[in-house]
């Protein structure tokens, strides 16, 4: 039996497609938790945004107190995927003024002579 290239090609894409529903299947039942640092790194969040979203309940978190009383937080990554999943980014509330601003250096220097003659 004769093995081509084409057929090495097409046995090494199988073979990726099920180490990555392997990988996929394992992050969804995985029960690995990652600090609240780790978590608005992957998020791209801020850690104030990613407790906000724990305390609304749009975010699963395990809470518990440290030693010194502080609270600390864990997530597990397949609730971070889920939420990263099903999270609709709000729109920002601040109004949008599109402005275009176009620099001409003439009246700049103009501009600049008259104020210093009002001097």
């Amino acid at each position: 039996m004769l093995v081509t290239q084409q057929m090495i090609w097409d046995e090494l894409i199988e073979q990726r497609k099920i180490l990555t529903q392997l990988v996929n299947r394992e992050e969804l039942h995985s029960i690995e938790e990652v600090s609240l640092n780790k978590a608005s790194k992957l998020l791209k969040r801020g850690s104030e945004s990613v407790i906000e979203d724990v305390k609304k309940g749009n975010l699963k978190a395990r809470t518990y107190k440290d030693k010194n009383h502080n609270t600390r937080y864990r997530f597990r990554l397949a609730d971070i995927r889920i939420f990263q999943e099903t999270s609709v980014y709000q729109v920002s509330e601040i109004p949008y003024k599109e402005t275009i601003i176009t620099f001409n250096p003439n009246e700049f220097v103009k501009e600049f002579h008259q104020r210093r003659k009002s001097l």
